[in-house]
Parts: C-alpha cells; sequence; structure tokens
C-alpha cells in the first residue's frame, strides 16, 4: 500500500505522560508504526480540557475543546494512552458542545474515530507474541473512564492475556476507584490515599508482582509513600489510628467534609464497621440482579413511572389529596421544614398526645422533627432498630437505608447496657440484641398516642400510601396508635398502582439484594366502621422545602431518586468515611447533590467535590440518574459563585488560559520534567514538591523519566530525521 494511502493516526499525549514517562508515548508509536500506520504527534495539541471541565469551569473547556478539534480533525484516528482523556474526547465533548449544533456534530465527528491505546490495538487485530515482555505475576488496573466511558477493559484484558497467559491475575475488587479522580487526589487527599492503599493490598492479594493499567494519573496516586522497597500499603502520614467517635468528634456541617473525612478514617471502629457492611450490600445486589430475566427493562419501566409522575406532578399531588380525603384521611402542605414540624405538633397537641413512636423517615430527618417534638415535651421512640440505636446513641443516621451502618455490635450492645436497666446479660450475640430491643419497644406499640412514619410512594389514583421495611415496625406504627401522620416529600408520587409496582420491582433489589422487603404495605386512608384495627385519623403531610424549584431546574433529574442507598453502598468515597462525614442528612453521591440543592450551595459546596468521577454510582442507580453530571453542574455552579478556594480557582484559570496557547503551553510543559527532576529525592524515583499540602502529604509524586518532555525529545527526533 503506498504510503498516503495508509491510515493517518494522531497520537494524543496526555499531560503526565508527556511530563513524567514519555516511554509511553514512543512504545505506543512504535507498536503503531510496525502495525503499518502513519503517526504524526499534532505539535499544537495541548490538553483534552478535563481539568478544567471537572473543576466546574465549562466555558474554559468549550474553548480548550474546540481548540483540539481543530488540532484533530484532519486524521483517520485519535489514538490515546489514557482512558480518562479518550473518555473525555469520546463521550464529553458531544455534551460539553451540546448548545452549539455545529460544534456538537464536529465533536461527534472526533468523538467517533477517538480511541483508548489498548481498545485500538485489539479493534486493529494487532497481536503481540507470547514472551516478548516480562512474564512475572501481573494484575490489571482498569481506570475507572476505561471502564466506563471508553470501556476498553475488556480489549486491554485480552492483549494482556496475549503477553501474559496465565500470569494475569485477577484484582479483587477490581471495578472499585483508587482514588485519583484527578484534583480529588489533592484535595482529599487523605481519603484519596486511603483508597490507593486498597487498590495496593487487593493487587497484593491477587499475587502479582506488577501492576499495570491504561492510566498513569491512576498509577501516580496509588503509589507508596516510604518505600524504596516493594510497595505495600499507603498509611496516612505514618499516623497511627485512633477512635474519635461519630458523635463527638464528626460535625454535623457539611462544610467540615474534610476535616470530617480525617477523623472517620482514623476511627478504627468505624472502619471495621464500614468493611464489614459494604461488601455484603453490594454482593446481594449484584445476586439478587442476577435472578431476574432481564433487570435493565425493570429499570426501565420504573424510570418512566417516576418520570411520569415529575412531569405532571401539581396535577397528581392534586388527585392523591382528593382521593385521601375520600378515604378519610387529610393532606397537609408545608413548604418548609418548620412547617411540617409545625403541623405535627399542632395534631399533637389537638389530640392531647404525649407518647410518639416513629417510623423511619428521611423526611422527618431533614426537618429535625424528633428534636421539635421533644422540645415540646413530648416522649419520642424511634422503632426502627437502626434508628432505635442511634437514638440511643445521640447520632444522626448514617445511612438512608441502615441507620446504624457504622456501629459494630459490641458498639451496641455497649448502648444497651447502658440504657437498659435489665441487670447482667450476655448480648454477645446479633439475635439477643434484636430480642432485646424487641422486648424494649414492644410496650411502647401498645402505648403510643401518636404514630410517625415516613413513605416509599404515594400512589395518586387511589390516595394509598406505601411503606417498605424489613422489621414489620412501621406496619405497628402506623396501625395501633388511635393517629397515623406520614411524614413525607413532592416526589414519592406516583400515578398508580401500576407504576408504584414498576418502582418497587428494582427497590428492594437495589437496596437490600431482596426481590421483595419482607413487609410492604398500602395504607388507604384511617380505619374503616368494619375494621378491626387501625389509627381513627390519618394525614400525610407532604413537603416540598425547594423541591419545586428543583423540578423546574437542570437538576430534576435528583427528584427520581427512590432512597434505595444503592450509590452509597457503592461509593468508594462514602464507603471509606460513612455518612457522618458529609454533615448532612443526606450522605454519598445522592446526598452530595441533594444537599446543596436543599440547604443551599454555600453549605454543601464542598460536596460535589466529594467525588472521582469514577461513575459507579450512577451505573447502579436503578433510577437512571446521571450523578456524576448533576455533580459537575453543581461544581459549575461553585466556580460562578467564587466558593471554590481561591487558589485552585486561579491555577485552573492560568492551566486553562496555557492550554489555548498551543505554542507557550509547550514551552511551559517542557520545563514541567526539568523543575521535577530537581526536586527529586537522594533515590532519584520520588518528588518531593514544596510547599505542597495536598498530593506529597499522603504519598510520592513520581519523578520523570528524564528531563525533557515527550514533545520536546519527538519534535528534536523529527529535525534529526529531517536533516538526513
Amino acid at each position: 500500500m503506498p504510503d498516503t494511502q495508509r491510515p493517518l493516526i494522531a497520537l494524543y499525549v496526555t499531560c503526565l505522560v508527556n511530563s513524567l514517562r514519555p516511554s509511553i508515548a514512543f512504545a505506543c508509536v512504535q507498536v503503531l508504526e510496525q502495525a503499518g500506520f502513519r503517526i504524526e504527534v499534532p505539535p499544537d495539541q495541548t490538553c483534552c480540557g478535563q481539568p478544567g471541565y471537572n473543576s466546574g469551569m465549562k466555558a474554559d473547556a468549550q474553548r480548550i475543546a474546540r481548540l483540539q478539534i481543530e488540532i484533530l480533525e484532519p486524521y483517520d484516528w485519535i489514538v490515546i494512552p489514557s482512558g480518562s482523556c479518550a473518555g473525555m474526547i469520546s463521550v464529553h465533548y458531544p455534551h460539553l458542545l451540546a448548545d452549539d449544533p455545529l460544534w456538537r456534530e464536529r465533536a461527534e465527528r472526533i468523538a467517533a474515530k477517538t480511541r483508548e491505546f489498548s481498545a485500538f490495538v485489539a479493534e486493529q487485530g494487532i497481536r503481540f507474541a507470547p514472551g516478548t515482555t516480562a512474564v512475572s505475576p501481573t494484575t490489571h488496573h482498569t481506570s475507572c473512564s476505561c471502564r466506563r466511558e471508553t470501556r476498553s477493559h475488556d480489549a486491554a484484558d485480552q492483549l494482556l492475556s496475549q503477553c501474559l497467559g496465565d500470569q494475569l491475575k485477577p484484582l479483587p475488587e477490581a471495578e472499585v476507584c483508587c482514588g485519583f479522580g484527578g484534583t480529588f487526589a489533592a484535595k482529599f487527599d487523605a481519603l484519596s490515599a486511603r483508597m490507593g492503599s486498597q487498590k495496593l493490598d487487593n493487587a497484593h492479594a491477587s499475587g502479582a508482582a506488577t501492576v499495570v493499567g491504561a492510566d498513569l494519573g491512576c498509577a501516580a496516586s496509588a503509589g507508596p509513600q516510604s518505600a524504596p522497597t516493594a510497595p505495600t500499603s499507603i498509611h496516612p502520614s505514618g499516623r497511627s489510628t485512633r477512635r474519635c467517635g461519630a458523635a463527638a468528634m464528626i460535625r454535623r456541617d457539611a462544610r467540615q467534609f474534610i476535616p470530617n473525612c480525617e477523623q472517620a478514617l482514623e476511627d478504627t471502629q468505624l472502619q471495621t464497621a464500614l468493611t464489614r457492611a459494604k461488601s455484603g450490600f453490594v454482593d446481594k445486589r449484584r445476586k439478587a440482579i442476577t435472578l431476574v430475566d432481564d433487570f435493565e427493562y425493570l429499570k426501565q419501566q420504573a424510570q418512566a413511572a417516576k418520570q411520569r409522575a415529575l412531569d405532571n406532578l401539581p396535577a397528581l399531588l392534586d388527585q392523591f389529596a382528593a382521593q385521601l380525603q375520600a378515604n378519610g384521611g387529610q393532606l397537609h402542605r408545608a413548604d418548609t421544614p418548620e412547617q411540617l414540624n409545625q403541623i405535627v405538633l399542632d395534631i399533637c397537641r389537638r389530640r392531647g398526645a404525649r407518647r410518639v413512636t416513629k417510623g423511619k423517615s428521611m423526611v422527618s430527618e431533614e426537618t429535625h422533627l424528633n428534636a421539635a417534638l421533644e422540645q415540646a415535651g413530648f416522649e419520642v421512640v424511634e422503632t426502627d432498630l437502626g434508628e432505635y440505636i442511634i437514638q440511643l446513641a445521640q447520632e444522626p443516621p448514617s445511612h438512608i437505608i441502615a441507620p446504624a451502618v457504622h456501629k459494630t455490635r459490641q458498639e451496641v450492645a455497649s448502648l444497651f447496657q447502658q440504657h437498659h436497666a435489665l441487670g447482667e446479660r450476655s448480648l454477645d450475640a446479633i439475635s439477643a440484641l434484636v430480642e432485646e430491643a424487641r422486648q424494649m419497644l414492644r410496650q411502647r406499640f401498645l402505648n403510643a398516642d401518636v404514630g410517625i412514619t415516613g413513605a416509599n410512594l404515594l400512589v395518586a389514583s387511589t390516595g394509598s400510601i406505601a411503606i417498605v421495611t424489613n422489621e414489620g415496625n412501621g406496619d405497628l406504627t402506623a396501625t395501633l396508635p388511635p393517629v397515623h401522620i406520614v411524614t413525607t416529600s413532592l416526589e414519592k408520587l406516583v400515578a398508580d398502582l401500576e407504576d408504584a409496582g414498576a418502582v418497587l420491582e428494582v427497590l428492594a433489589r437495589s437496596a437490600t439484594g431482596q426481590a421483595m422487603s419482607t413487609y410492604t404495605t398500602f395504607f388507604t386512608g384511617p380505619k374503616r366502621p368494619d375494621d378491626p384495627d387501625g389509627p381513627d385519623e390519618m394525614h400525610v403531610i407532604v413537603l416540598d422545602n425547594g423541591r419545586s424549584q428543583i423540578l423546574a431546574s437542570d437538576f430534576a433529574p435528583m427528584l427520581r431518586c427512590i432512597r434505595c442507598g444503592a450509590c452509597l453502598n457503592h461509593c468508594p468515597v462514602y464507603g471509606n468515611v460513612g455518612g457522618h462525614a458529609y454533615g448532612s442528612v443526606y450522605p454519598g453521591p445522592m446526598g452530595s447533590v441533594l444537599t446543596p440543592l436543599l440547604e443551599g450551595l454555600n453549605q454543601g459546596h464542598v460536596l460535589p467535590n466529594a467525588s472521582t468521577f469514577c461513575g459507579r454510582c450512577a451505573e447502579v442507580c436503578p433510577m437512571g440518574i446521571p450523578l456524576p453530571d448533576l455533580l459537575r453542574k453543581l461544581r459549575e455552579q461553585e466556580h460562578e459563585q467564587r466558593l471554590n478556594p481561591v487558589r485552585w480557582r486561579l491555577g485552573m484559570q492560568v492551566y486553562n488560559w496555557l492550554a489555548r496557547r498551543p505554542r507557550l503551553y509547550q514551552f511551559v510543559m517542557g520545563w514541567v520534567p526539568r523543575l521535577l527532576t530537581l526536586m527529586r529525592d537522594a533515590s532519584g524515583r520520588r518528588v518531593r514538591i514544596p510547599f505542597d499540602n495536598g498530593w506529597t502529604r499522603q504519598r510520592d509524586f513520581p519523578a520523570p523519566q528524564a528531563n525533557q518532555s515527550f514533545m520536546h525529545q519527538w519534535q528534536a527526533q523529527q529535525r534529526q530525521e529531517g536533516k538526513r
């Protein structure tokens, strides 16, 4: 084939490869040239724009994207030795430029011919003969971008299998993020280092001597801190762990997320509880959905049901109110948490109530209802076992479906010994703890004047509420007292029982790994004349608290949330620090979106940054909520309102300015390896960056291979070849 007819590839060299590991780029050139492709390294390429895009600087990212598109359009293929940069161009560019149809079309054309290196090699059938590479036991860490954006992880595994055969070892928990996430690794250094430590622990558990991957950022992030020896676990700053005590030390303030994280990471009992809990949730969900013929179909049905409700919410609320009234119940509308609390207090006072039992209700946590009732002189008892435990501990819930997941069995036993005057007894077994809780709560159910529950669903066509539990406490709380009060929120509405069924099909499977919870009960009004039991009055209080504004905004998909907790259970950030670190009612990925929307960005702007954008939350969400996209939108608002730290904002602005000026960018980036070389330690393998309290406080920064960037070496090589 004539040289001009061979496909022309643009090798797009990432910032880290360019500065730290030029050999990666040269190896890519060698492989592709040997396979018969023509290779060019566009001299004006700069940055894909991902750092600015993920920092909320959308306008700057758009300018950078347009520049890169213009540079890359002449080529047949764009091949990138990085999953994150390939994902930025192939997945995010079309969305980033969606407001301009012409640029979106150009972005889509570029996206269609952009490939991560290993994916391109596999797609083109390029093969490697066994024995051409090292044969020591090796495991493969797939970056989150390769797994969930470019979806090239299988191609990389196939490529490695060709080379390594049975020496390729499976990596435990391969789908879990290593903690890089770009600026996440510097902003949340202790947390990122812990996640990297866990990734290295899993690599050692695989029996591998070498870890390979497609993204240099992952390798740099998970690297050890003290090691000229073989890397072991990273222990943040070498600090000894200690028991902090969540209630005493962690502050209920979303703005304190970073110090809360550091305290949580040092809390040994919390870490024990979280480690025991997270695999159980994940494994049970995985098993539950494999038992369904087509879980994706069930998800689509549930999403459609919730979307229909959101599209017609005011009318459905009116229909629900009319049906509830026809059933003998009463609807109350509360715009604010204070209004909801006051409505509850007024009902209790009118009935002369003194004792109140409560089922689980996240809305009542949102309004701090317990505190309002206790301050007014009412005796309040939580009847969900987890809620009861944390009530004794005087702590807020740390999980939306498992409120006491942060407690060990020993801690619960100690609480019961302290608060239950039952003499000497053994509480070593979980069954003993459950039986004692039943014993303490049974008479409370019978003596209650008012029962307060939440609601998983409000069915407009019948005026019914649905409660989903595994303990039966919700049914007892709703049925035994003479008054039943439901505290809920707008987005729990669905049109009819068929849509309710669609949501229930995915709720328990996603939450607890059950096909259906132990108790799923529909309540349709108070007791009728012929009913043997039930309340005399039923009141449903529907809270808005900013949800109407959310519905009218770009964040409306968040209202599809059914509070299953799947995003929490699969989130590596939540899995390491628990719920209290978030300083708000709603933790995890869903809370990182919802808290700033409900409490204001001033209060919660740190939380949208508490994500590596690994994408696992969106992957497991049964309602298809694009959580990473919503987090990114909140970062945009944070940047627009100048709430992000000044040094980050200014630093990113300078970097984005450089990335739009190719010659100046390459000149500056050419000095980076030279400066890093001057900062190498005695081993020559690590860099200590002065005045940096982020990355290098927790782990090493790898020293560059050479004091010249790849681009400088490549251009010098091309000039030399041109003279021959």
